[in-house]
């Protein structure tokens, strides 16, 4: 069986943790705590190449957890990039995409609108085209209402793609020995 190592990114109050607990518990909790760090889930899932087993991974969008963030980026095989389809904040997005690029020029990224169900049309023709621009896919899903979510999970496994391989440094010391001592500092006069 596949595993896929998916993370899921953006700012906070987007619903990364409600996306995930509709996923893993099938419920929705209006008002979630703010993730800490980074937490981790598994969930086997279906796919139309077969079962795969999803290691999920919830990252805090809090400012002063960003570069514990970004130390996952490494070992993601797909990025979901969350935002609030009410409220997308471009630099925001900007951010993370950077972020991401700068450290994994070549994972897969899927832009992800959650909140679908209180969605207004008026800004998600510019997201569109901002996700166009940077050759991203886009989908758009709500926690609450669970439109969408398997599809999102399907699109973020058809698209990921096996991290690169950490190469390993072999380190080779060679033992030096003190110098002799010299002859004038043992020596009695």
């Amino acid at each position: 069986m596949r595993e896929i190592r998916v993370l899921l990114v953006g700012e906070t109050a987007v619903g990364k943790t409600a996306l995930l607990t509709r996923l893993i518990d099938e419920t929705f909790t209006e008002n979630t705590s703010a993730t800490i760090g980074v937490d981790f889930q598994i969930r086997h899932f279906e796919t139309s190449s077969g079962r795969v087993k999803l290691q999920l991974w919830d990252t805090a969008g809090q400012e002063r957890f960003r570069s514990i963030t970004q130390s996952y980026f490494r070992g993601a095989e797909v990025i979901g990039l969350v935002y609030d389809v009410n409220e997308p904040r471009y630099e925001a997005l900007e951010y993370w995409y950077k972020t991401i690029r700068d450290v994994r020029p070549d994972v897969p990224i899927l832009l992800i609108g959650n909140k679908a169900d209180y969605a207004t049309d008026h800004a998600q023709s510019r997201v569109t085209a901002w996700a166009t621009e940077r050759s991203l896919g886009h989908e758009y899903c709500s926690a609450k209402s669970n439109l969408n979510i398997s599809e999102v999970f399907t699109h973020l496994c058809a698209i990921a793609q096996p991290a690169p391989k950490i190469k390993h440094l072999s380190l080779h010391i060679e033992p030096t020995l003190p110098p002799p001592p010299s002859a004038a500092c043992c020596s009695i006069l």
